[in-house]
């Protein structure tokens, strides 16, 4: 019998292990308490900029625009489709990146961990993320530009309307 309860203690120790480490994030340990780190969207880092000047923040958006190549490094402007931080990465992490917000293409959503300068003195005072870690959290793709009805209809009446002129301007006269 107190086999059996040793057992069951011995069992009930080891799961409670078990969850202890299922609940870890991976490579760093959750304080008893804390809450993980909060997902900034662009806009609200340049509205808080204060507040997070000089710490380690999660910034997730698109990648829009051109990514622009500075030795080792690369910079990239990840947006919120309102405003954008300028982010500081190694150039291999930018390997990741296909898709770049543009007109007819959305870019690709990552997830960058790194430190948020509100006045990088390494960059000419601008404010700037450097980047600790980048994922892909979403793959971007092309997109078809979507034309308003009222165009396709113009269109329509233009190509009518030259198409009748066409006739008239090529109809024999009755003088020959």
């Amino acid at each position: 019998m107190r086999r059996d309860k040793m057992q069951r203690g011995l069992v009930l120790s080891l799961l409670s292990i078990w969850l202890c480490l299922c609940t870890m994030v991976p490579g760093r340990a959750v304080a008893a308490g804390a809450t993980p780190e909060e997902v900034l969207t662009a806009s609200r880092l340049v509205a808080e900029v204060r507040a997070h000047d000089g710490q380690r923040v999660i910034l997730e958006g698109e990648v829009i625009g051109s990514l622009l190549p500075r030795g080792t490094y690369v910079w990239a402007n990840v947006g919120d489709g309102v405003t954008a931080v300028g982010v500081w990465m190694p150039r291999a992490w930018a390997g990741q990146i296909r898709y770049r917000g543009a007109y007819a293409t959305q870019g690709d959503r990552v997830r960058v961990e790194g430190v948020f300068h509100a006045a990088c003195p390494q960059h000419g005072g601008d404010a700037d993320l450097h980047a600790d870690a980048v994922t892909l959290v979403e793959r971007g793709h092309h997109r078809l530009p979507v034309v308003p009805a009222w165009r396709w209809w113009v269109g329509g009446a233009t190509l009518l309307a030259g198409a009748g002129l066409a006739l008239v301007a090529l109809r024999p006269s009755r003088r020959e």
